[in-house]
């Protein structure tokens, strides 16, 4: 009977063990905006239990206890149930991202060999990925980097069982690999056929959390986004950058309402009204960040939709799908405009008025229709009203819970623009005037260092439009009224007592408010670079790219085509630097070395074939039992030159070798 003799397992590197730990530790440590915070804390747990089992001694022991192994599955599987509980489900970004964390901390719990060191490396970079499904800023970009060099480092250490090579030499060598993947990441970048949309489709919660104006408006509800500074939108203009009071970025049209919540109601697509455009063209590109909603932000008022898009009749702009990643679009607004097109059934939406609500607000608003029929001296009665009586312009008006629009008129007095809009939305249809709220942003902030226009979330706005006949639908903002510097400069003049863009402890206006806003512009320019040529690559960009040189125009199949012929090229190069002679102090390194080995052959100390330096030199240590500083002193200088490229040791392998002498003993 055969008999075959089992290989042992390769043991468990320790110092390998501990670059995975902080690799992993630095990749868990990103996710905690993004996932319960009990996850990537309980696998920072099982990260730290199991480095107190392999280097604390008392513990050593307990690493193979049927108790605790038994232990570890019960706690593998309360985990698997947490989660299942906490989403529901064990599928979905969400959920997939959370299990596979868990997973990757008892994977590594029950790393026992080389090779379950090898398998938690690899999931550790599957695990890098799914930062990407919540953020792919360069922040973010280059916080993985460090991981992954860190994971290549813990290979370049299972690599090295005997851990030859110091920490920096491990490092440069992770480095040096990494950028020798860089040329061949750049040509896929670039030359990979790109597809109009996702590869794959993504699960139904990969777009929640997503932050953006709605398609109702409440009391509190443009508010809420005044206290947001993430960004909206970018615009670059082509010439001349309007003045900030004429930056209107038109969003959803809200024509319904039951007394509290405004809504868009059924929209109406027979009859598209007119737009007819007077003085200067602003020409401008806008970068839109994902909202997982269809409209787009354009600016009062849009000359045609661009491809992709369209215009609805109250001249909403909405894309063709839900916009989940960032895109760009080439527009032309006519500041200056006049429209046409309603008809009937548009003034009976304009002016609607909820049964039994705003009784004191719908009095006023007839008062001043039986006074003075005149559409704009009621306009200007409004507008008088909120200009010249105590209304105060705050993001945290008091709550208003009975009727808002008449306890916001006649009582409290303080609102956000939402209130504003409202209010006299209700004011103008009580008078008998067509009127409807419109939301969207409202200015936005000029970057120096990039020059463009950066709109954030706080400049959520809502303003009214009225039908004039001899005009049609005109703009009224009652923001404008009761604080023009909202309009003029912008919330933060308007607000100054709040914290929008200037961090606590610092003044506005300060020398180091300033330093830091030109920090925030700058680190603002380089994210937009980034957006733009890296995340903003679509098919329609590398096609434009590509075809500046005339590649790409056979489709697809023509850049599959050259992306394989530069990949070919690239691995026979590779391969014939792989295959050149090497230079001349390596080659002397390797004589030297060899007239070393070919002197203790003469004493029967045969190296073979498998045997590496270190390994043939503690042999050949054995063996003779004299001279080991000598065996050692060659083998150090030997590796020094050949692997670590110190080729200013060779003089020493040299005079070593020459020194070197078994037959004296």
């Amino acid at each position: 009977m055969l008999k075959f003799r089992t290989t042992p397992k390769p043991p468990l590197v320790r110092v390998a063990l501990l670059w995975l730990a902080l690799a992993l530790t630095l990749a868990v440590v990103a996710q905690f905006p993004h996932t319960p915070v009990w996850v990537p804390a309980a696998c920072l747990l099982l990260l730290g239990w199991k480095l107190l089992l392999v280097f604390w001694p008392p513990l050593k022991r307990l690493q193979s206890a049927a108790i605790i192994r038994l232990l570890h599955n019960m706690l593998a599987l309360l985990l698997i149930i947490g989660v299942y509980m906490n989403f529901g489900t064990l599928l979905g970004r969400d959920a997939g991202v959370a299990l596979l964390i868990v997973l990757t901390g008892f994977k590594f719990l029950e790393a026992h060999t080389t090779r379950d060191q090898y398998v938690t490396t690899a999931l550790a970079l599957f695990l890098i990925v799914t930062h990407f499904f919540y953020s792919q800023t360069l922040l973010t970009g280059g916080w993985m980097l460090v991981v992954v060099l860190l994971l290549v480092t813990t290979l370049v250490s299972l690599n090295d069982p005997y851990q030859v090579l110091p920490v920096r030499q491990k490092m440069k060598l992770s480095g040096m690999l990494i950028a020798q993947a860089l040329p061949l990441m750049l040509i896929a970048f670039v030359f990979f056929p790109r597809a109009p949309g996702p590869l794959w489709g993504l699960p139904d919660d990969a777009h929640s959390g997503m932050t953006g104006l709605s398609d109702e408006m409440v009391p509190g509800s443009i508010s809420q986004l005044g206290q947001s500074d993430e960004v909206a939108f970018r615009v670059e203009f082509r010439d001349v950058v309007p003045e900030k009071s004429e930056l209107y970025w038109r969003g959803p049209v809200l024509w319904d309402t039951d007394g509290r919540k405004w809504t868009r109601g059924q929209s109406r697509i027979k009859g598209l009204a007119e737009i007819h455009n007077q003085g200067i063209p602003v020409s401008y590109s806008i970068t839109i960040e994902p909202h997982d909603e269809q409209w787009i932000f354009a600016l009062d008022m849009p000359e045609k939709a661009p491809d992709g898009t369209r215009l609805t009749r109250d001249f909403q702009m909405l894309a063709d799908k839900p916009i989940r990643r960032r895109d760009r679009y080439d527009l032309v607004a006519f500041p200056d405009y006049t429209t046409s097109g309603a008809d009937p059934a548009d003034f009976e939406r304009a002016l609607a008025l909820p049964a039994n609500r705003h009784p004191r607000a719908v009095a006023l608003g007839k008062r001043w229709r039986e006074n003075n029929p005149d559409i704009e001296s009621i306009v200007d009665k409004a507008l008088t009203l909120f200009r010249e009586q105590e209304f105060f312009y705050t993001l945290a008006p008091p709550l208003m819970t009975d009727d808002p629009v008449d306890e916001f008129l006649f009582d409290i007095r303080e609102g956000f623009c939402e209130h504003y809009a409202a209010a006299l939305t209700i004011l103008m249809r009580a008078a008998g005037i067509p009127a409807r709220v419109v939301t969207g942003y409202q200015g936005g902030q000029i970057n120096p260092v990039g020059d463009y226009l950066i709109v954030r979330q706080y400049d959520a706005h809502a303003w009214v439009e009225i039908w004039q006949d001899d005009q049609g639908w005109q703009r009224v903002d009652p923001t404008a009224a009761v604080s023009p510097a909202r309009i003029r400069s912008g919330i933060s003049s308007a607000l100054p007592d709040n914290l929008i863009d200037v961090p606590l402890g610092l003044s506005r206006g300060s020398f180091a408010a300033e330093l830091l806003q030109q920090l925030r512009d700058n680190w603002d320019a380089v994210n937009n670079q980034w957006n733009q040529w890296v995340l903003g690559y679509s098919q329609s960009r590398q096609l434009e790219l590509l075809g500046k040189i005339g590649i790409g125009n056979g489709g697809w199949r023509e850049l599959a085509t050259w992306l394989a012929g530069i990949i070919a090229t690239l691995f026979i190069l590779l391969a014939l630097s792989l295959l050149r002679p090497q230079s001349r102090q390596l080659d002397q390194a390797r004589r030297y070395y060899e007239q070393f080995c070919k002197k203790l052959a003469r004493h029967g100390i045969q190296r073979y074939s498998h045997e590496g330096p270190r390994d043939f030199a503690r042999r050949a240590i054995t063996d003779i039992g004299q001279q080991s500083g000598s065996i050692e002193e060659i083998t150090d200088r030997y590796i020094e030159v050949r692997y670590l490229g110190h080729t200013d040791k060779l003089h020493s392998l040299r005079d070593a070798v020459k020194r070197f002498s078994p037959s004296r003993q």
